[in-house]
């Protein structure tokens, strides 16, 4: 689930929380996973949730072993139910989710400067330790 970080949070000017700042957008996330709670993707997004998974890190996993990792993180759960796995915020959350999940880490963003390849790497031995397959790099 996103989160602003303290120090940033301390500093936002009052307006950040009057109707269309910071705040409104966070309710609004908060009133969709309140409301939408137990929602469950598809089959067929899970299925889509497995692709995105293994093009972008090269893990294989199933439908049920995403089931259980989104089932722990129900912001990526319930915007996978509603947009699908091919979406760019559901699919960033996903990624999210998966990091966490193998390595306790997330996802990086732009402004972490990560080398993103020894990232991935990093997060395929991870899987491996948690007991999936990895992809062969080609």
């Amino acid at each position: 689930m996103f989160a602003v970080d303290p120090n940033q949070f301390s500093k936002m000017e009052s307006n950040a929380f009057e109707r269309g700042g910071y705040l409104s957008g966070h309710r609004k996330t908060m009133d969709l996973l309140s409301k939408n709670g137990p929602l469950t993707p598809s089959g067929q997004t899970l299925k889509e949730a497995v692709e995105v998974i293994r093009a972008q890190i090269g893990v294989a996993m199933k439908p049920e072993n995403v089931q259980t990792i989104i089932w722990l993180h129900p912001e990526a759960r319930v915007l996978l139910s509603f947009y699908g796995a091919r979406d760019i915020e559901a699919s960033a959350l996903l990624l999210d989710a998966v990091a966490n999940y193998l390595a306790g880490t997330r996802w990086p963003q732009v402004k972490d400067e990560v080398d993103l390849s020894a990232f991935v790497k990093n997060l395929r031995v991870a899987a491996r330790f948690m007991g999936f397959e990895t992809i062969e790099e080609k």
